[in-house]
């Protein structure tokens, strides 16, 4: 089932796409319900991809920007498409912001005929599950389509949780993964709040031994029956890995379980460093994807204290191409400081954790002069510190992805971003998403420079003294090939027209805002 299958059905088929059309081919493996729509509710936990959403947004119908933010969580985390309900009565209207937001982001915006309330959630939910179980009857060899699921996935969302959480979902039963050495490498539990209970079963069941002539037995749990299947198996990186499993209502026999397997270890074959022998750096993975069971084992494993952890580096490339090769590269840089580090590559970049120093400033010079040995003009590296908890680690990074695009427009000839430049662009990409008529409000401090023959050369040597030299003079010189009295000359036209000083806060901050949104717009 992709998203286009499902507007055939007949709950959906008063229903329009008014963006995200370029979308309607993503799969489609549940359906879920988004109530509280605030961005700090929308956890990875609840919402594992591939999911039509249905909302009315009512938690966040008086906010543009909020309703933005959750269709940018909602694509991040690979759902498939969101339906609103209750448009006209609930929610006023759907923003144009919101429309070229699912169009850029290709993610299908579906809308149940508006000032209607008769509509109810429970007509979509069952006729796309019935559909869904109805073409899953059909198919009895899933394999294909589960891989074709994980290879649309993030790269970052593309771990051994989500794909045992995918396995758990399509066939109702609790997976856990062990090692040779016995420790869990993945858990994913049906039902889902019954993670707990059965990490400890899977746990004991680990330590019963184990006999080829017994791949099923029976059990009970609580006064539930269930039966257990158990299978070792290779990867390419990892030998002697073993899966169990825990089927409650009789959906799962030997077939279906040498199909979990064999999903794993094409998942393991093609992508080999899931299952490579793990070292500290498979940290990075587990804190930026949540995984509490694998950060807390391999912080012990490897006398990691996770609170000291307040740095984190971010190597990308601006044209989007890996970073894998300077992934020891800076690793060598760090050490060779010494910085207690653990590297990785994540998506198209290199992630670097770290203990902060003594002083601010001297990390920051650390960043610097790496940059400084980098050649390639389009590596860029973020620097977060103060990150004081995983969770605020896992903010960051979602922000410097969220803001990545735009963030090389306004500052296109900066190599070390701080936090704080994340957060700018943010409060750009806030007011860029209510339209217009925002945006001029925020550019009229530019008004008393405009009309006047030389107003574009005052405006660009303006922007590239805020936001490409950090206010040196010289350097504004040498990127527009002008003698430095020139610069010196416009900026204090600049001064006389604006009637304050340009260094001076808040008359700082409201001319950098106003000259960064016009560089993206």
């Amino acid at each position: 089932m992709v998203v286009a299958d499902c507007l055939q059905l007949s709950a959906l088929r008063e229903a329009k796409v008014i963006a995200g059309h370029e979308g309607l081919d993503q799969f489609v493996v549940t359906v879920s319900v988004l109530e509280y729509a605030k961005i700090s509710s929308i956890s990875d936990v609840l919402f594992l991809g591939n999911e039509l959403i249905l909302s009315a947004f009512i938690s966040v119908k008086d906010s543009v920007e909020d309703q933005c933010e959750a269709i940018r969580r909602l694509h991040e985390m690979g759902e498939a498409g969101l339906v609103l309900y209750y448009v006209g009565c609930f929610l006023p209207e759907i923003s144009k912001e919101l429309i070229a937001l699912a169009d850029e982001l290709a993610f299908p915006l579906i809308v149940m005929p508006e000032n209607v309330l008769q509509h109810r959630y429970s007509e979509v939910i069952t006729e796309v599950l019935e559909a869904i179980f109805e073409e899953k009857k059909k198919e009895t060899y899933f394999v294909n389509n589960i891989m074709e699921i994980i290879s649309r996935m993030p790269e970052r969302q593309r771990t051994v949780d989500s794909v045992l959480r995918i396995l758990s979902d399509r066939l109702r039963c609790s997976f856990c993964l062990f090692n040779r050495e016995g420790e869990i490498q993945g858990l994913a539990s049906w039902p889902m709040a019954s993670k707990d209970i059965f990490q400890m079963v899977f746990e004991e069941l680990k330590g019963q031994g184990y006999s080829k002539k017994k791949d099923v037995t029976a059990m009970e749990i609580e006064e539930r029956k269930f039966h257990v299947y158990r299978k070792k198996f290779d990867t390419t990186g990892r030998k002697r890995l073993e899966i169990f499993a825990l089927d409650e209502g009789g959906r799962l026999d030997g077939y279906g379980m040498e199909q979990v397997v064999e999903v794993l270890q094409m998942f393991g074959n093609i992508w080999s460093d899931v299952f490579c022998a793990e070292n500290e750096d498979v940290l990075v993975k587990a804190i930026l994807n949540n995984h509490p069971h694998m950060m807390k084992r391999l912080a012990v494993n490897y006398q990691i204290d996770l609170k000291k952890i307040r740095i984190m580096w971010v190597l990308k490339r601006k044209n989007g191409m890996g970073m894998q090769l300077d992934l020891m590269k800076l690793k060598s840089y760090l050490k060779e400081h010494q910085k207690r580090v653990i590297v990785d590559d994540v998506d198209d970049g290199v992630v670097a954790f770290m203990e902060d120093g003594a002083f601010w400033d001297m990390d920051m010079q650390l960043a610097e002069c790496y940059m400084e040995q980098e050649s390639d003009e389009d590596v860029i590296l973020f620097c977060c510190g103060g990150m004081d908890s995983t969770q605020d680690v896992r903010k960051a990074y979602v922000m410097m992805e969220n803001s990545f695009p735009m963030i090389c427009k306004i500052f296109p000839k900066r190599r070390v971003f701080t936090e704080a430049q994340l957060r700018f662009t943010q409060e750009c990409m806030r007011i860029l998403a209510q339209g217009e008529e925002v945006v001029l409000e925020y550019q009229q401090v530019l008004l008393p420079l405009l009309g006047y023959k030389n107003t574009d050369e005052l405006l660009k040597t303006l922007s590239i003294y805020y936001f490409d030299t950090e206010c040196n003079v010289l350097q504004t010189a040498n990127l527009l090939y002008l003698h430095e009295s020139t610069i010196k000359y416009r900026l204090n036209k600049i001064r006389q027209r604006l009637g304050y000083d340009l260094d001076c806060m808040p008359a700082q901050y409201n001319l950098y805002l106003a000259l960064a949104l016009k560089r993206i717009t």
